[in-house]
């Protein structure tokens, strides 16, 4: 089944023999994926660089209507260039679980000989 939006081919093993039975499971299939585009979801899922990218082209727009500081944009593009090294720049968004990150502050501290401070909010005065 060609995806015009995402430009690839779905390619799925229907894990059966029977010709009813694939016939069956591949018209299940086709009009689950339909479903999911017409919702606007993807099949595929964007690498975490694409993602990256696409999250600075956003923010660079809101330096452009003066939303955020072009220095806060560097920072925010600096963080996310150590967070690809750490996460893998090839590894699916999608495959991304919330407990992927969590030893992200000790790969941090770890490069940089523990140069990279806690972050400290002291209270308003």
């Amino acid at each position: 089944m060609w995806l015009e939006r995402e430009g690839k081919y779905v390619r799925k093993s229907l894990r059966t023999r029977s010709e009813n039975t694939a016939i069956e499971r591949a018209k299940q299939m086709y009009f689950e994926i339909f479903a999911n585009q017409q919702q606007g979801e993807t099949y595929f899922s964007l690498t975490v660089k694409e993602g990256v990218q696409q999250y600075l082209e956003s923010r660079s727009s809101n330096v452009e209507l003066g939303l955020i500081v072009r220095d806060r944009y560097v920072i925010i593009s600096s963080q996310l260039r150590h967070w690809l090294e750490f996460i893998g720049k090839d590894t699916k968004l999608k495959g991304l679980d919330s407990t992927d990150c969590e030893n992200y502050f000790q790969y941090r501290n770890g490069i940089t000989s523990y140069l990279v401070g806690r972050l400290r909010i002291s209270p308003a005065a």
